[in-house]
């Protein structure tokens, strides 16, 4: 026993000795069951990214606020950390051991290029792809030189880049495919907005028997939704598990398609698992580790309950082309229809009509939410759906009801004004959050922002 403890506080001390300076060459992790099963399952896993110091407590200033990611690569364990080349490898255990040791295996230098980049191993290969550092995205695939214990690139035939959201990346072991659901671009050192941030819906998907990426088609609009909207992502072995509020959907890549088990209860559970929750699936099952109290837990996931929503995860290029064509007739006659009939019939918010002069009744809901994009536009700023929840009095109500008020007050202000104005120009327009794209903004742009200050001062 005094031997032991004499191991440990030398390894605490040979650990602590690159507090400031150099990354650590060790790293101590609690022991668990939740690690030592992970690391004999038979396969590879990549676990999602854990918040800082919450796999492994690492003193090194530029390793305390870094993501912590676990690997399985067959039969080796590592510990990775976001935005660098970091690699650390589980040293073999003993039985009376109650700690486990990860010896540093990289000598890289470079760091801060790959934030948010998809870790995955093939074989005994470890690789990473894509991220964003240095203020842009790329689509380099990276893979570890064991003997030199660097990064190597690994040349592709194009650049393919990856979604913002890495956890929506899939990749099939058992034909060594990656699938990119879309492409996100990000270039912070343009003035276009546009340009600075476009997000491209094609699916590809990349070979790493041939190191050749493939176009499969558009992303289906559902699907993309449905991906950016949720926020639990889990890898199985037969596609991507993927919860809602009320759903739990499974977005298989290979096949093309997309099934779905609505069960609330288990929605929920799943939507509970923060980046705390460590998980991976195996077997039908999903392990999880709660990386705060420790807890070692599991939930069972039932494949064939999976029932097929009719949507598919992309679409082929003539197909969208000719929905699209189709769409497109068959919303410009139906607002063909809408304006002859909007122009024929008479709103019932008018209030009175003087002659040619008609004053409009905006409530004190509406002018407040108008008031408040007004303040926002003279900032040159844009509204944040929790601003706009406050104003509109649902700050604390379920996210159900704030998305009903908020549209129906929305609609309500954008039809008055398209009657006041007599065109088809909306005065509340939204966008999706660059930081965010599961979130909206909302503004007031600057043609609009004159008439309806004259017109909320004189109604």
């Amino acid at each position: 026993m005094i031997f032991f403890r004499v191991c440990i506080f030398l390894l605490s001390f040979w650990a602590i000795q690159s507090f400031g300076q150099e990354p650590d060459s060790l790293l101590l992790v609690k022991k668990s069951q939740f690690l030592l099963d992970l690391s004999h399952r038979p396969g590879s896993f990549t676990l999602n990214d854990a918040p800082p110091n919450s796999i492994a407590i690492v003193h090194a200033p530029k390793m305390m606020e870094r993501g912590q990611q676990l690997l399985k690569s067959n039969n080796q364990l590592y510990i990775h950390f976001a935005g660098g080349g970091l690699l650390y490898q589980l040293q073999e255990p003993k039985e009376t051991d109650s700690i486990l040791v990860f010896k540093r295996l990289d000598r890289t230098e470079n760091d801060g290029y790959n934030f948010a980049a998809f870790l995955f191993a093939n074989g005994d290969d470890i690789y990473n792809i894509g991220g964003y550092g240095f203020w842009k995205s790329n689509g380099t695939l990276r893979k570890f030189n064991k003997d030199d214990q660097e990064w190597d690139v690994a040349p592709l035939n194009e650049e393919i880049f990856l979604p913002g959201i890495s956890s929506i990346i899939w990749y099939d072991q058992q034909t060594a495919k990656l699938y990119a659901p879309y492409q996100q671009k990000v270039n912070a050192g343009l003035i276009d907005k546009e340009q600075k941030s476009q997000l491209i819906k094609d699916v590809h998907v990349l070979d790493l028997k041939n190191f050749q990426w493939k176009l499969l088609g558009k992303i289906n609009d559902k699907a993309l939704e449905l991906l950016q909207n949720s926020s639990v992502h889990t890898a199985t072995n037969q596609g991507l598990l993927v919860a809602t509020e009320d759903d739990v959907y499974l977005v298989d890549y290979q096949n093309n398609k997309i099934s779905k088990i609505h069960n609330s209860s288990y929605a929920q559970s799943l939507t509970r698992l923060g980046n705390q929750y460590l998980r991976y699936y195996y077997q039908g099952t999903l392990y999880l580790y709660n990386t705060t109290n420790h807890q070692y837990d599991s939930l069972l996931v039932n494949q064939k309950a999976f029932v097929p929503t009719g949507i598919p995860v992309w679409e082929k290029d003539s197909t969208w082309i000719w929905m699209i064509l189709g769409l497109a007739m068959v919303l410009f006659a139906g607002w063909l229809l809408y304006d002859y009939f909007r122009k024929k019939k008479k709103p019932i918010y008018i209030q009175e009509q003087i002659g040619s002069q008609i004053k409009i009744n905006f409530t004190e809901t509406e002018r407040s939410l108008i008031k408040l994009l007004l303040e926002k536009y003279k900032e040159g700023n844009t509204a944040t759906i929790h601003e706009i929840n406050y104003v509109l009095g649902t700050k604390d109500k379920n996210m159900g009801m704030q998305k009903k008020v908020r549209s129906d007050v929305i609609n309500s202000i954008n039809e008055k004004y398209n009657y006041l104005s007599q065109d088809q120009t909306l005065l509340i327009q939204s966008f999706r959050s660059e930081t965010d794209k599961r979130y909206f903004e909302y503004l007031i742009k600057k043609e609009q922002a004159s008439k309806i200050e004259k017109w909320i001062i004189n109604d």
